[in-house]
């Protein structure tokens, strides 16, 4: 699903939808710090689950 916005006449953006499979994917590929914190959330999260 995608949202276009168009803050006070700056750039547009969009806001996607991702399932938990598909954000854990994309923090897997992402080499950056978000990459990195995202990794550890869901790092976090399994490990309180077992």
């Amino acid at each position: 699903m995608v949202n276009p916005k168009k803050p006070n006449g700056g750039r547009s953006s969009r806001e996607y939808i991702l399932t938990i499979d598909m954000a854990k994917e994309l923090s897997m590929v992402e080499n950056n710090e978000q990459g990195r914190v995202a990794r550890r959330y869901f790092i976090n999260c399994e490990k309180a689950l077992r």
